[in-house]
């Protein structure tokens, strides 16, 4: 019996070492990296709205999946490879901070920092979001977003790329597109994808959320960058878009009430000197999905 559940559990233990090996090799080369600037008018219809938020974020991009995660968190990995350290410094990016008097709150002036990673499976239709929200990491797995684009002739160039405009409605916002044909990539910024060619601008017809494009390199990476999770861990608490978003929402209108009501000790600390812990709040609360699904 005892020899028994011991193949048993040396049998189970194959498997799984054969399809993680499989999954491993299976993961594709990014071929091109695009850089674009992401502003985020998160406070709407008031006078004391505060400056957008702004951030530079990376889409990696292979054949048939990507990686989308702010750019600092790209350095960050690549210094940790770098130092050969990675597991001890590239963190999860819902792990908590923990500083002497209990965990710390980084707020910038623009509000709290993003931490969301999207990675795209476009032969399983596959759309995996991880994102930090105070000092818990959620994990939701939906389809890939099917946006009915409507395609026109208008063209310009953008960073020397000659793009064509597309227009397409997502989560109640309408994005006008600029596409790259000559880029043989569905894909685009964040949620954003599914037109002939590589999206390398996008901005809602109300300006509040703009992608707007920096930079495209080739990946020259000697080791043959991946297309693989930076923020993904078996810590991360599985949930549903509408929950997420709706815990987003309230994490980005109160980000210390709610880091708060997660540890009562938490510190908060602030770049901006002009703000103090009381004015954190966002009053109209201005979501990138205006329609939660």
């Amino acid at each position: 019996m005892v020899r028994n559940i011991n193949n048993l559990l040396l049998y189970v233990f194959l498997l799984a070492l054969f399809f993680s090996t499989t999954q491993l090799y299976s993961q594709e080369t990014v071929e091109v990296h695009v850089r674009y600037n992401f502003i985020h008018q998160k406070e709407k219809n008031s006078v004391d709205a505060e400056v957008p938020f702004e951030e530079t974020v990376i889409l990696s991009v292979a054949q048939k999946s990507s990686r989308y995660v702010a750019e600092r968190r790209y350095n960050s990995i690549n210094k940790a490879k770098e130092s050969k350290s990675q597991s001890s410094n590239a963190s999860n990016a819902g792990s908590t901070i923990v500083v002497s008097g209990g965990p710390l709150l980084l707020v910038n002036e623009t509000g709290t920092l993003m931490r969301e990673e999207i990675m795209k499976n476009f032969d399983d239709d596959e759309l995996v979001l991880t994102g930090g929200i105070g000092f818990k990491s959620y994990r939701v797995t939906t389809d890939i977003p099917k946006i009915e684009w409507e395609i026109k002739t208008d063209t310009k160039t953008i960073g020397d790329i000659s793009c064509q405009k597309a227009i397409g409605k997502y989560a109640g916002r309408t994005y006008n597109a600029w596409f790259a044909p000559s880029l043989p990539f569905n894909d685009g910024p964040w949620k954003l994808s599914g037109l002939p060619g590589l999206i390398l601008e996008a901005v809602d017809d109300k300006e509040e959320v703009k992608f707007i494009f920096k930079e495209l390199s080739k990946n020259t990476d000697k080791q043959k960058e991946k297309v693989i999770s930076f923020n993904q861990d078996s810590s991360d608490i599985p949930t549903k878009l509408k929950s997420y978003n709706r815990l987003k929402t309230a994490f980005e209108s109160d980000p210390v009430g709610v880091a708060k009501a997660q540890f009562p000790n938490v510190r908060i600390g602030i770049s901006n000197p002009k703000k103090n812990a009381s004015n954190l709040k966002i009053k109209n609360y201005n979501p990138l999905e205006l329609e939660l699904k």
